[in-house]
Parts: C-alpha cells; sequence; structure tokens
C-alpha cells in the first residue's frame, strides 16, 4: 500500500496521483482538522465544494472512491474544500 499526504488550501483543488498503479478503488481520510468536507472525485472530473458527481467525505471519516472509467491510466484522485483540511490517500 501506498499513502500520500497532502494539506489543501480552500477552494483550491489539489491533485494527488500513484503514476505507476491503476487502482480500482482509492481511500480517502479526512483527517478532521477543519470542519468543512472535503468533496472527493477520481476520473476525469475536477470536483467543486457542493459540487455534482464528488464524492463527500466529512470530518474524522474515510470513504472509498471508486475508478469506473480511467482504467489504463494511473491513478489520479482530486480533491477540494471550503476550508484548509489535512488528508491522508491511501492506495491498496
Amino acid at each position: 500500500m501506498a499513502v500520500r499526504h497532502v494539506t489543501l488550501t480552500a477552494n483550491t483543488v489539489t491533485q494527488v496521483s500513484l503514476t505507476d498503479r491503476d487502482l480500482r478503488e482509492v481511500a480517502v481520510v479526512h483527517k478532521g482538522n477543519a470542519v468543512e468536507p472535503l468533496y472527493v472525485t477520481a476520473e476525469d472530473i475536477t470536483p467543486t465544494v457542493n459540487g455534482d458527481d464528488c464524492y463527500v467525505v466529512l470530518p474524522g471519516a474515510q470513504r472509498w472512491i471508486p475508478r469506473l472509467w480511467s482504467k489504463g491510466k494511473p491513478t489520479v484522485v482530486s480533491l477540494i474544500s471550503a476550508g484548509t483540511v489535512d488528508v491522508e490517500v491511501q492506495f491498496p
């Protein structure tokens, strides 16, 4: 398993990638240091705060994010939040 840690800047999309692995799903952990939820996509979709087609991860929670269409490409997870949030992305 590979793990990446990032701190998001408010209202700015951050991408986390594992270029050598094409995975079916990844786990995203909101480390709970902020009250704002985290919005996540794992395809070629740009996430937005409260946006459509985004998975939501609440403070202190973990969520598995599926990759449905990008098979054969490196795994890239895009993240955004209205606040500054510490995030862990787990690539099993």
